[in-house]
């Protein structure tokens, strides 16, 4: 096949900005990327003119002194650096070379060298330029640094600066054979919550754990979501860099106040909250509504009585926006925008159709805004304080009772919301992020929100990234990397296109997991990174060398193909192990197929013969499942498939201790598993309209009573795990 001119320069820019010409599907097949594909994600990279940004990408490590940001491992110190800059020949004796370098305290040092030696040269533009190798003196502490550099000949000066992150190896290591609950926290019942799940419910879930053993008590991403109802998802957040306010237990916040307390005292807000809590499915709209309400009564009541009278409450409230800075005036600033004109016409307006001059937050109409609005973004500072305060707090309740808080970082963020407008120069917008079809979802994966750019964001020295893990890792003892196969690759599809379309882009995965590694250790953080999907050859022999442990499902891990479940001594010890997620079928539904025919209510199956192939290996899966807790557990077990319509007690015990006997340092069980509920949370690739929105079945109150919690808890004890 002949390759067009045009062609060539497609197909080599995209092998430069790491675009995967082809992959191997989870069935093993051979997919190849399309021109059109590759020409579309290149778009979204900011490519307007493919040959001359060809010709730039070549260029480029020449015509600048020093790469914008280096990650290196503290043991391999002290570190060469390169510089490039024009020099003739025989002009190597006039040069001056200054290295200034910055630590994070703000000690600096100073270094000059006179005369250099080039390690490489070349012509560039008819140009000679070289590349000049500088060890370094010094032993750099494990963190972030600043090296500037200034190169002097004669009158001629050039001069350029990067970030220099100096990390460990291995990130915080995991605890010794733990078991946990994990829940959404969104979806817990209470007496005392307003229809949705909070902090306060996290704290008596947390001790209800402790008292039974567990370790940890695990919950999904706490992110902020825009205050619409199409984004409703944990996962689908407007930033990952700030919480949501509905986790907010406001009883609490507002008895602090004679206005709080008169707000709660209310027949309105009493009668309203009884209709929330009452409601089958979560009303967000209903609790945010009401939530927005309370939380400014909160706050009109705090800037009278403590901001404006300089208390010491309003001298730590201030100490907070200082160490916040500027990520947190921006998210805020954001929020009353957003409120500004969000709300304008029919529905909600992203910020991209906002007025022009308020969809970058650098510009002076911005400024003006945020002169005229100050109390009004002070609001949205003062929520996340509260939120911060109140889950430190609960933070230290699990710690006194001698448990972790596990939390989860979600993949992406919505292209409508915060992290997208503050930073907008490292997102790819024209772009979806998703999965390729496979078993579970047989037209793959589309989670509408666009990737950051592996260019852009190394050009940035990974500022956003730095942001978001360290503000996630330090709020938890230990924390879930949603999709961690996005620090190798993910999968880019263009708007419009569907998820087969798609194609992989890869990023510098071995800087990516020192930074984790360094906030790891920072905050004492166990990482968890889920490596779920189709995998890539050394993925996960690269998360174990980096001490972070794997993910392993039990649906998931079989001899593909006897289609055998692995026996517990299989699995890995450096693995959280737990049966099912939010995205795959609770073991209730699982049992009973609910799952299927919710799918096929749903229109997930092309035709009805799909529909009855995915029963038939249903009845299959489960005959397997059988067969693995006889043979590798307790051989004098008398079940068979046809017996057991439904999930019961005996088999859902059998099944946690298949679990709790691996070699897996933690084991998570599902809350909603342990209330049997039957439907999962989450039904991926589809507009559900009850996804996200479930309860638990239960109050959480009742699982102190629960002889099939007290069974679980006994097992977690007989196998080791407390």
């Amino acid at each position: 096949m002949t390759v067009s001119p045009e062609e060539h320069v497609i197909d080599e820019l995209a092998r430069l900005l790491h675009i995967e010409p082809r992959y191997h599907d989870i069935w093993g097949n051979l997919r190849v990327i399309s021109r059109k594909s590759k020409e579309s994600i290149l778009k979204a990279m900011g490519v307007k003119d493919a040959a001359e940004k060809l010709a730039e990408l070549k260029r480029r490590p020449w015509n600048r002194l020093l790469e914008p940001v280096e990650v290196i491992s503290a043991d391999a110190q002290p570190h060469t650096f390169r510089l490039h800059f024009p020099l003739e020949d025989g002009q190597e004796e006039g040069v001056t070379v200054t290295l200034s370098f910055q630590g994070e305290e703000g000690a600096t040092s100073r270094r000059v060298i006179r005369g250099v030696v080039p390690a490489e040269a070349a012509r560039i533009d008819g140009k000679r330029h070289v590349r000049v190798d500088i060890p370094d003196e010094a032993v750099r502490p494990m963190g972030y640094h600043r090296l500037a550099a200034r190169v002097r000949r004669g009158q001629e000066e050039m001069s350029g600066s990067m970030r220099l992150i100096v990390a460990p190896n291995t990130s915080h290591p995991p605890p010794e054979r733990t078991w946990g609950l994990w829940a959404s926290l969104y979806s817990l019942r209470s007496e005392r919550n307003w229809g949705f799940g909070d902090f306060g419910d996290l704290a008596a879930l947390a001790e209800w754990v402790g008292a039974e053993g567990g370790a940890f008590v695990g919950i999904n991403p706490l992110h902020a979501t825009p205050d619409r109802v199409s984004f409703v998802g944990p996962y689908g957040p407007s930033s990952r860099l700030y919480m949501n306010q509905l986790y907010l237990d406001l009883e609490e916040v507002l008895s602090g106040s004679a206005e709080g307390r008169a707000f709660l005292e209310a027949p309105e807000t009493r009668r309203k909250i009884e209709e929330l809590r009452a409601k089958e499915l979560i009303d967000y709209d209903g609790v945010w509504e009401l939530k927005e309400r309370a939380l400014r009564t909160a706050f009109g009541a705090f800037l009278e009585n403590h901001i404006k009278k300089g208390t010491p409450e309003g001298a730590e409230f201030s100490a907070y926006i200082e160490r916040e800075g500027e990520p947190l005036h921006l998210f805020a600033l954001f929020r009353a925008l957003d409120a500004e004109f969000g709300s304008q016409g029919e529905g909600r307006l992203s910020w991209r159709a906002w007025p022009e001059g308020f969809r970058s937050p650098r510009t002076a109409e911005v400024q003006r805004f945020a002169a005229t609005h100050p109390e009004e973004i002070l609001l949205h500072k003062f929520v996340q304080w509260l939120l911060a305060e109140r889950l430190a707090r609960v933070r230290a309740r699990i710690a006194e009772g001698g448990g972790i808080l596990y939390g989860d970082l979600a993949v992406g963020s919505s292209e409508h919301g915060s992290d997208a407008w503050s930073f907008s120069d490292v997102f790819a917008f024209g772009i979806h992020t998703g999965a390729p079809p496979d078993d579970f979802n047989p037209r793959g994966q589309n989670w509408v929100f666009p990737p950051l750019c592996p260019e852009a964001l190394r050009e940035s020295g990974y500022e956003v990234f730095i942001q978001t893990v360290r503000k996630n890792l330090a709020r938890v003892d230990a924390i879930r990397i949603d999709h961690a196969l996005s620090l190798f690759r993910l999968f880019w599809i263009p708007e419009g296109a569907s998820p087969p379309e798609g194609a992989y882009v890869r990023y510098p995965h071995e800087d990516l997991l020192r930074i984790v590694c360094l906030e790891s250790v920072r905050s004492r953080t166990v990482v968890v990174a889920e490596d779920l999907g189709t995998v890539p050859a050394g993925v996960r022999e690269t998360l174990r060398r980096f001490g972070m442990l794997g993910y392993r499902l039990f649906y998931f891990e079989r001899d593909w193909e006897s289609g055998e479940f692995l026996p517990p001594g299989a699995y890995p010890d450096m693995a959280l192990t737990a049966v099912t997620t939010h995205d795959l079928p609770t073991l209730r539904g699982f049992w009973s197929g609910h799952d299927i025919e919710v799918k096929r209510a749903l229109g997930v199956y092309a035709d009805e013969e799909a529909y009855g192939r995915a029963l038939t290996e249903r009845e299959r899966q489960k005959t397997l499942v059988l067969e693995a807790l006889k043979k590798h557990l307790s051989p004098e077990l008398r079940l068979d498939s046809l017996s057991l319509p439904a999930m019961t007690e005996e088999l859902f015990l059998e099944i946690h201790r298949y679990l709790a006997r691996t070699p897996s340092k933690m084991m998570a069980v599902s809350l909603d598993d342990l209330m049997f509920a039957a439907d999962q949370q989450n039904m991926p690739g589809t507009h559900d309209p009850s996804n996200w929105r479930h309860k638990s079945p239960e109050l959480i109150s009742t699982l102190p009573a629960s002889e099939r919690a007290r069974a679980l808890a006994r097992i977690m004890r007989e196998e080791g795990r407390a």
